[in-house]
């Protein structure tokens, strides 16, 4: 498995979980969460290229969006009740 695939499932697994508990949350969360999921779009379409072009490596811009978006679920997990 490609460490891009691999990535992008470790991400979707916790925004998975997040959306379950997202309804629950206050403004503030809502807000972070619409935030997050914009850079999942821009994450995930950057990535289907780079796996399209096969491509193994993630370049510094996929590495940033998905620091950038696993820091954010974790804010927002810890959050929730």
């Amino acid at each position: 498995m490609s460490r891009i695939k691999e990535m992008l499932d470790t991400l979707q697994q916790k925004r998975d979980e997040l959306k379950v508990q997202i309804h629950l949350g206050s403004m503030d969360v809502k807000e972070e969460w619409g935030n997050l999921e914009k850079k999942w779009e821009t994450l995930t379409t950057k990535a289907a290229k780079e796996i399209d072009n096969g491509v193994q490596a993630l370049g510094n811009e996929l590495d940033s969006l998905q620091d950038e978006i696993k820091k954010g679920y974790e804010s927002i997990k810890k959050k929730l009740p």
